[in-house]
């Protein structure tokens, strides 16, 4: 609905400039905020706003100003209107970056750079808008800006810190291991030769800037989105798979790992219950045959996903900060599975952030009465131990290569 009305404004008054009080990207819409915040953009439907002590205005999640002691609510006309910092005599801190958790959400686009992305003949067809153009939002870099030397703010991994099991999102888990151990392996790919089995070692740091490569790559491709939606695909048994899970959370998007054995009945019934519009393949394998049949009866917008080789390639690959927290990502989608569909069509399982932290957070179980000195079962895992797997990177057992 959103994309038939932007072309038809476009299409009725083409010389007109569109201002919106949304964030977007794309050449033909410019952003602009309702009050000069410096945490996000003020849209009534997503945010409170609230006056501080020194007269400046932020944004943020009323919730966030319900939990804050130090703010009170302003009514005009009977009616609550805004918060407001109290007029403290006893002392207390006043509200600034190092005492309030939600002034440290900056906009994230430049309102003189951001505009509305106008619908080409593929995102017509697939209901998605792509960019004419590659945009640099702040505070990340376009991937032709990203080479080595430039300066980027880079996130901080608090590496030093005590890791806090149930409570880490896992591609910053990666980053931060890519900072404290960078050339600790975590992925032996193995290969089949005349001397027997080869193993090509992938580091820390070398995962980690594959996947911020990966991640450049989706962003220049497919839509910014307030929530976050769902990339399917199906490609060879490769790290591919791990990559673009991981890419698709840094960009705003979750994989849909949908199991090739489907029939199109199956497949087209998961597309859409997770309503998911957008598909990604190997490039250099053609369309497999249920993908193809997908594609005849769903309208998709197909990527074409780099060799492995030339995503592992990112030496001088700009990083792709990630900066959510647990608690704004602990209900978002990490990835989709679905079910077999014994008992019907297949269905969708989202799994969340804070379900995969849930495994994570074993390491914290308690000793009980009656366990008869059973420990969890990672305490048998020692450093250098290796996971191997046999199965499909569709399976549900692949959770063990995150």
């Amino acid at each position: 609905m959103r994309q038939a009305f932007a072309g038809a404004v476009k299409k009725a008054f083409p010389n007109y400039l569109r201002l919106s009080i949304h964030e977007s990207i794309g050449e033909h819409k410019v952003s602009f905020s309702l009050l000069d915040t410096k945490t996000g953009y003020t849209t009534p439907w997503h945010c409170s706003v609230a006056q501080l002590a020194n007269c400046q205005w932020v944004s943020a999640p009323m919730g966030d100003f319900q939990k804050d002691p130090r703010l009170e609510m302003v009514y005009e006309d009977g009616r609550p209107s805004y918060f407001k910092e109290k007029l403290d005599t006893t002392g207390k801190p006043h509200i600034d970056r190092a005492t309030a958790d939600y002034l440290h959400t900056p906009k994230r686009f430049n309102g003189k750079l951001s505009g509305y992305s106008s619908p080409s003949t593929v995102s017509l067809a697939s209901r998605r808008t792509t960019p004419v153009k590659p945009f640099e939002p702040t505070p990340h870099r376009s991937p032709e800006s990203g080479n080595a030397g430039e300066s980027i703010e880079v996130l901080d991994c608090n590496v030093a810190k005590e890791p806090e099991y149930g409570h880490r999102l896992i591609p910053q888990i990666m980053d931060s291991l890519a900072v404290a151990e960078p050339n600790r392996v975590v992925f032996s790919l193995a290969k089949v030769s005349d001397n027997g089995l080869d193993f090509q070692t992938i580091t820390a740091l070398r995962f980690s800037k594959a996947v911020d490569k990966t991640a450049w790559w989706l962003y220049n491709l497919v839509e910014k989105s307030e929530f976050v939606r769902p990339l399917g695909y199906i490609g060879p048994h490769d790290l591919r798979h791990v990559l673009i899970t991981y890419a698709c959370v840094k960009v705003g998007y979750a994989t849909l790992h949908l199991s090739p054995k489907n029939s199109i009945e199956g497949s087209l019934a998961v597309l859409e219950a997770t309503r998911c519009n957008v598909w990604a393949k190997a490039s250099e394998v053609p369309v497999s045959p249920l993908v193809n049949e997908i594609l005849q009866q769903r309208a998709m917008k197909l990527l074409e996903l780099p060799l492995l080789e030339y995503l592992l390639d990112a030496e001088t690959t700009a990083p792709f900060p990630y900066s959510k927290e647990f608690k704004e990502a602990t209900n978002d989608p990490f990835c989709y599975l679905h079910t077999s569909g014994s008992t019907g069509v297949p269905k969708p399982i989202p799994w969340s952030h804070g379900l995969i932290g849930t495994m994570d957070a074993i390491r914290l179980l308690p000793r009980v009465d009656g366990d008869e000195n059973l420990l969890p079962w990672t305490s048998d895992w020692k450093e250098g131990d290796r996971i191997y797997s046999s199965f499909p990177m569709c399976h549900v057992s692949i959770s063990s290569l995150w």
